[in-house]
C-alpha cells in the first residue's frame, strides 16, 4: 500500500494520526504500509473517504485519484442527494416504509 503511505505524507500526518481519524490503531496503518496486512473493505471506504480518492486509485487499481461523484453524474438536486444520504443511513425497515409511502403518493399523483 506504497499508495496509503503517500496520501497520508501528503497531507503530513504520523501513522497515528491517520489510524485515529479512520478509527483504528497506528499498528494497523503501519501493516497496511508495509504490506504486512490489508484492511478489509470497511476500511478501505474509510481510507478512501478520509483521503477523498476512490478504492480502485487506493490499492493501485486505477490511476484515476478521483472517485467518481455519482450526484453529479445523475444531474441530483440538493434535495434529491439530501434525501439519498438521509435514506442510507435508515435501517431496512424504515427504508421499506419510505419506499411504501413514495409508492403510494406517485399512485396517489397519476390518478389525478
Amino acid at each position: 500500500m506504497d499508495i496509503l503511505k503517500r496520501l497520508r505524507e501528503e497531507r503530513e500526518m504520523s501513522q497515528k494520526q491517520l489510524a485515529e481519524q479512520v478509527g483504528t490503531y497506528q499498528q494497523t496503518i503501519y501493516k497496511y504500509e508495509h504490506d504486512i496486512s490489508e484492511p478489509d473493505i470497511q476500511m478501505l471506504i474509510a481510507l478512501a473517504d478520509f483521503f477523498d480518492v476512490s478504492i480502485d486509485y487506493l490499492v493501485g487499481y486505477s490511476s484515476v485519484r478521483q472517485k467518481a461523484d455519482m450526484k453529479k453524474m445523475l444531474g441530483l438536486s440538493k434535495d434529491e442527494t439530501a434525501f439519498l444520504e438521509a435514506y442510507k443511513k435508515l435501517n431496512p425497515k424504515a427504508r421499506r416504509n419510505i419506499m411504501d409511502i413514495m409508492d403510494t403518493l406517485v399512485e396517489n399523483k397519476s390518478k389525478k
